[in-house]
C-alpha cells in the first residue's frame, strides 16, 4: 500500500497575497464602527416599524371599541326614549289641559294688550265652548286688569277661545297646541324605533 500525503491549504502569512500588517488598527475601528452603525440602524429600524405596527393594531382596536360603543349608545338612547312615549303621552293628555287652564290668564291677557290699543274702555267678551264656561271662568278668576265677560258660543269646537272687542275678534287656540305636541311625541317614537330596529 503507498501511503498518500495530505496536502492543505496554507492560510499564512504569505498566502494569497495577505498581509495582516497592511491592515492598520485605524481601518480596522473604523470597519467596527460601521458595523455597529449598520447593526444599530437595522435594529432601530425594526423597533420603530414594530412600535408602528403596534400603534396601528390598538388604534384599530379602539375604534372598533368605540363604533360598538356608539351603537350601543344610540340603541341604549332608543330604548330609554321609547320607554318614555306612555309617560310624554300622558303628560299631553292630562297635564297639559291643566297647565293651558292655569296660564290662560297670561295669554287672554296678551292678546287683550294687542286689541285694547285699538278699543276705549269697551268690555271683553271672552266665548268659550258650551261646556267650557265654569272652568274657563275659574281659571280667569283673578284677572282685574281687565273686564271680562265669559260667554258659550255653540259654533267653537273644544279648545278654542275667541276674544273679541267690540267688532274685532282675536281666536286662541288651545287645542292645536296639544295636537301639535301630540304629532311631536308620535314622530319621536317613530324615530326611536327606527333607530331601534334599524
Amino acid at each position: 500500500m503507498m501511503a498518500h500525503t495530505l496536502t492543505l491549504e496554507d492560510f499564512g502569512s504569505e498566502a494569497d497575497g495577505f498581509n495582516p500588517e497592511l491592515v492598520s488598527g485605524q481601518k480596522l475601528e473604523a470597519e467596527r464602527l460601521q458595523a455597529f452603525d449598520t447593526g444599530y440602524a437595522a435594529g432601530w429600524d425594526d423597533a420603530t416599524k414594530a412600535a408602528e405596527q403596534e400603534a396601528r393594531s390598538a388604534e384599530d382596536v379602539a375604534r372598533a371599541r368605540l363604533q360598538d360603543l356608539g351603537f350601543t349608545y344610540h340603541e341604549a338612547r332608543a330604548h330609554v326614549m321609547l320607554a318614555m312615549t306612555p309617560l310624554l303621552e300622558a303628560i299631553v293628555a292630562q297635564v297639559l289641559p291643566a297647565l293651558i287652564r292655569d296660564t290662560i290668564g297670561a295669554r287672554i291677557l296678551e292678546e287683550f294688550g294687542k286689541l285694547a290699543e285699538h278699543a276705549g274702555d269697551t268690555p271683553v267678551d271672552l266665548l268659550v265652548p258650551e261646556g267650557e264656561v265654569e272652568a274657563m271662568r275659574a281659571a280667569v278668576e283673578g284677572l282685574t286688569a281687565l273686564p271680562l265677560n265669559v260667554r258659550a258660543e255653540d259654533s267653537l269646537p273644544g279648545g278654542h277661545i275667541y276674544l273679541r272687542l267690540g267688532e274685532t275678534e282675536r281666536q286662541i287656540d288651545l287645542s292645536g297646541v296639544a295636537e301639535r305636541l301630540t304629532t311631536a311625541i308620535a314622530a319621536l317614537d317613530t324615530l326611536n324605533k327606527d333607530a331601534l330596529h334599524g
